[in-house]
């Protein structure tokens, strides 16, 4: 039901940003954007703090109302890891997702802003999975690396370097929190790139 819910909330979201962009009566923000993001994961009920840091990249869309409020959308591409570790073993599964956030994003400045909304993420390509004993890869397992779709909730503080309106260059950290799987999967990420103020 909450999948329906988010997956309607997003579809009506992308809706609303091409009709108002179509009367242009809105000003427009593109954030061209990398990313590295690390996971802290609860697997098999074992602990797992992720040292790895993966990357990744996209494209976000801001459709402002005026400027101190705004519904952004875009993708993301980024890796995700499921994994439980002890000593020298290791087991899990990684995958690249397509993150697609629909955030309502206040502007206190056009220096600083905070944002929080839904997310959908769609598994782009095949699961790689590893079993790993010393340098021996063997074995396999499933997790939710096999979902096709995954759900949640972000979070976002973003300081913006403004040369003229918006535009400039940003820095964001980012907070996803998983709600469709059984286990503790949230992911800290850090967005950098170019905010272009249309």
């Amino acid at each position: 039901m909450i999948k329906k819910i988010l997956s309607a909330t997003i579809i009506a979201g992308c809706i609303s940003l091409s009709a108002n962009a179509a009367d242009n009566q809105s000003s427009v923000v593109v954030s061209l954007t990398g990313l590295m993001n690390t996971q802290d994961s609860n697997f098999e009920g074992e602990d797992t703090n992720k040292d790895d840091v993966n990357y990744g990249g996209g494209v976000l869309v801001e459709l402002n109302a005026n400027d101190n409020f705004g519904i952004e959308t875009g993708a993301l591409l980024t890796e995700r890891v499921y994994e439980a570790s002890a000593g020298s073993e290791s087991i899990g599964q990684k995958v690249k997702r397509l993150h697609v956030p629909l955030t309502a994003r206040a502007w206190l400045s056009d220096y600083f802003s905070v944002a929080a909304g839904p997310f959908v993420s769609f598994q782009v390509g095949d699961v790689e999975t590893y079993y790993q004993s010393g340098n021996n890869v063997v074995g396999s397992i499933s997790t939710d690396a096999e979902k096709q779709t995954e759900y949640g909730l972000d979070g976002a503080a973003t300081f913006n370097i403004a040369v003229a309106d918006k535009t400039g260059l940003f820095v964001e950290a980012r907070y996803s929190s998983v709600l469709s799987s059984d286990e503790v999967e949230d992911e800290v990420s850090a967005l950098t790139g170019l905010k272009i103020d249309l």
